[in-house]
């Protein structure tokens, strides 16, 4: 596995292309953090991966907002 222990932060990854990175990601052995404006998406896609056997993490996210994108960051480091 070409991502194995690494981390994955992924905004925008409750759906769409965000989604498929972060599912591709986890398959590849990543510790996904999803993260997405809309929170429900977030955390589906992150059971989602974790029901497939991988290791996802959800996060809200608004990435225009500065001191949110560091305290994420801060959370993940």
């Amino acid at each position: 596995m070409i991502l194995e222990d690494k981390v994955a932060l992924i905004t925008g990854a409750g759906r769409g292309i965000g989604a498929a990175t972060a599912e591709k990601c986890a398959a590849e052995g990543a510790i996904v953090y999803v993260t997405d404006l809309n929170d429900k998406n977030a955390e589906k896609k992150a059971a989602e991966i974790q029901e497939a056997g991988g290791r996802g993490r959800q996060l809200q996210l608004d990435v225009t907002d500065y001191e949110a994108v560091q305290s994420v960051i801060a959370q993940i480091s």
